[in-house]
Formats: structure tokens, C-alpha cells, sequence
């Protein structure tokens, strides 16, 4: 079976489109408090790290079913910290974390101590950067090459050894009511593709991510082939047992 754990406004199309390839898909719900475009965003509520999965215990209690059917059918270790996103940007980021090339990039003032202690236990350089969605504005394709239109998070993973594509902002990513979404919240990787929450061609630089996706190795589904757009859903967990992870 292949699993999927994402934002629950997935839109229908992309939903059918993932459970025709065979994906049973966990729809991640709103928290309370929280800003209500990223409010149920993969990246604001959960953090994975190899097979563990952070995220706060009162997300959980407020979710008991959802979290045990995850618990019973995906191999992660679930570690549910006191710390829980909240407030304003970045407060309520404290999940949200790159993890690539044996390196974590992270706001490092909003971090969930919980998770920063176990990166740190686990041998990972913690790069330290200004942006607190870095999960949400990078795309990454292998332990060293990743997407972005943010050129901070470009500076930074260019200074530690990882290629980076730059590509522009674009309304083509939607998150409304913001003017544009980012690219890897529009997108997550399994195994050797690429699944992207809308239509890649809708982007201005879909050649270019197409081009690096296939430098990478990689293909690409788009969920949403008609779509005028991408949609920003704050990326997403991909789980499948017959696939070699990282």
C-alpha cells in the first residue's frame, strides 16, 4: 500500500488522481489559532525526519483517530513534543524544517526545541537561516540539488555544497489570499518522481524545473493535468513500502 499525509484541501482532482495510483491519502486538519491559509499545511503541522514524525501532542489529542490510523499503518515512530506551533510568523513554523544532504536548514529561534535536539543527536548540521517556511520555499530533488525561488535559501544551500536551481515567484502557485504560493509546497518527492499538487506547465519556469527534475534523475506527475495553476499545500509525506527512501 502507498500512503500519502497532506493538507485535507487537497483539491478532488488531485485526491482521485492520487488514490487511481493506488495512495490511501491522510488529510492533515486546520489547528486552531493559526493563520487559515497554512492553518492544515503539511509542513506547519508535522516534520519528518528519516522514519521519525514530529509533531505536538495537542494536534494529536484534538485528532485521535486520524493519528492512530496513521500510527497502525505507517513504519514512522511518531514523537508528539509539548511544543506547538502558534501566534504569528514564525512562531507557528517550529515544524517547519529542510532536511537534505545530511543538513538541516531551519529559523533556529522558532524551532521546536524537541525536534533541533534530535537533529542534533542524529548528526545533522543545523544551518541556521532567516526564512521560517524553508520546507515550504525549497523543493528538493536529491541530497544535492533542490528548487527555490527564495534567494536567501538559494545563498544558503549554495554555501553548503547543494545546486540549486532559482527559479521565479509566480502567481501560478496559489495560496491565497497571498499573491503566490512557494514551489515546495506545491510539490513532494517518492522514490524517483516528482508529484506535483496541480499542473507543473502552468508555471512560467516549467522547462527549467522540468529540466533539473530530469537532472536529478527524477520524473513528474502532475496531479491536476488541466489545471490553470499549482496549488500551495505546504508539500506532503510520501510513504511507500516498495520504494528505497532516504
Amino acid at each position: 500500500m502507498k500512503y500519502v499525509i497532506i493538507d485535507e484541501r487537497i483539491p478532488k482532482e488531485a485526491a482521485d488522481t492520487l488514490i487511481s495510483l493506488g495512495f490511501r491519502i491522510f488529510k492533515l486538519p486546520r489547528q486552531r489559532n493559526l493563520p487559515l491559509p497554512i492553518a492544515s499545511h503539511t509542513d506547519i503541522a508535522i516534520a519528518r525526519v528519516g522514519k521519525r514524525i514530529f509533531t505536538s501532542r495537542a494536534y494529536r489529542e484534538e485528532n485521535p483517530e486520524l493519528f492512530s490510523e496513521m500510527e497502525e499503518n505507517l513504519p514512522f515512530e511518531f514523537i508528539y513534543t509539548d511544543e506547538a506551533p502558534m501566534g504569528e510568523y514564525p512562531l507557528h513554523a517550529i515544524f517547519n524544517c529542510l532536511v537534505i544532504g545530511g543538513k538541516a536548514f531551519a529559523r533556529t529561534d522558532a524551532l521546536s526545541p524537541s525536534l533541533a535536539e534530535h537533529l542534533q543527536c542524529e548528526g545533522y548540521d543545523i544551518i541556521k537561516v532567516k526564512q521560517g517556511y524553508p520546507a515550504c520555499t525549497v523543493l528538493p530533488l536529491s541530497g544535492s540539488l533542490a528548487i527555490t525561488s527564495d534567494r536567501g535559501m538559494a545563498r544558503a544551500l549554495g554555501s553548503s555544497g547543494i545546486s540549486v536551481k532559482l527559479i521565479s515567484d509566480s502567481s501560478a502557485i496559489a495560496l491565497p489570499p497571498y499573491p503566490f504560493g512557494f514551489i515546495g509546497g506545491s510539490g513532494a518527492v517518492l522514490g524517483d518522481t516528482v508529484y506535483f499538487f496541480g499542473n507543473l506547465s502552468s508555471h512560467p519556469d516549467a522547462e527549467a524545473i522540468a529540466a533539473a527534475i530530469a537532472d536529478s534523475g527524477k520524473k513528474f506527475v502532475s496531479l491536476m493535468p488541466k489545471s490553470d495553476r499549482l496549488f500551495d499545500l505546504g508539500g506532503a509525506i510520501f510513504y511507500d513500502k516498495d520504494v528505497n527512501e532516504d
